[in-house]
């Protein structure tokens, strides 16, 4: 993995950094996949050699864009997770998890490109499958507050779905865009979801009725 040169401890060095993530993802978003680093200090406002003092070149700048937009998106999944009703329809819970999710990876396809493939160059797959795999557990969590199954088939279940959403995003990424194939994926995956959480609950049930049976 890419390291920064130099960890910001005061607080001008850490507007510095903040101003330099900042002002490479507003060239990202604008369509920019491969910004110089001359680009990116012009538009954070600080000199090219401030850039260089804590960043190992582009490629650390866009480490540092990795880091900062796997915390903030899986933060704002944990949110919506948080903040849905503990009495709302698991289904119902799920189904804003994967809007959300087709919203945040899919509303700028070059910049969640860039990202993958800074994943891939910095070896950083390995760490963001942990994350995604810690976000798989509490979504099982919140699906074992309605379907009594063991959790470890449940966490199973969970990260099938996981896998699932997330082929239909790498797909997206690389066709032209297409608001009504957009719409149909959302509504397959929405089937999906609702099937296998039936399923779920229907094993749920034959289990009950088998310890029933046993005693």
């Amino acid at each position: 993995m890419v390291a920064k040169r130099r960890r910001p401890t005061q607080e001008r060095s850490k507007v510095i950094v903040k101003s330099v993530v900042e002002a490479t993802l507003q060239l990202l978003q604008a369509g920019n996949e491969r910004p110089s680093i001359r680009a990116i200090a012009k538009r954070a406002g600080v000199g090219v050699g401030s850039v260089y003092d804590y960043f190992e070149g582009r490629e650390g700048v866009l480490f540092a864009i990795v880091e900062h937009l796997t915390k903030k998106n899986f933060d704002e999944l944990w949110e919506v997770l948080e903040n849905e009703q503990q009495d709302q329809p698991v289904f119902e819970a799920l189904s804003e998890v994967l809007d959300t999710v087709l919203e945040m990876y899919l509303t700028n396809v070059a910049l969640t490109r860039v990202a993958l493939r800074a994943i891939m160059s910095f070896n950083a797959g390995r760490a963001i499958v942990a994350e995604r795999d810690r976000f798989a557990i509490r979504v099982a969590e919140r699906v074992g507050m309605e379907i009594d199954l063991p959790f470890d088939e449940l966490y199973r279940r969970t990260l099938a779905i996981v896998d699932m959403l997330m082929g239909v995003v790498m797909g997206e990424l690389y066709r032209e865009r297409d608001e009504a194939r957009r719409e149909a994926l959302r509504s397959a995956m929405r089937r999906a979801l609702y099937n296998e959480l039936e399923l779920a609950r229907r094993d749920a049930a034959a289990r009950s009725d088998l310890v029933a049976e046993k005693t």
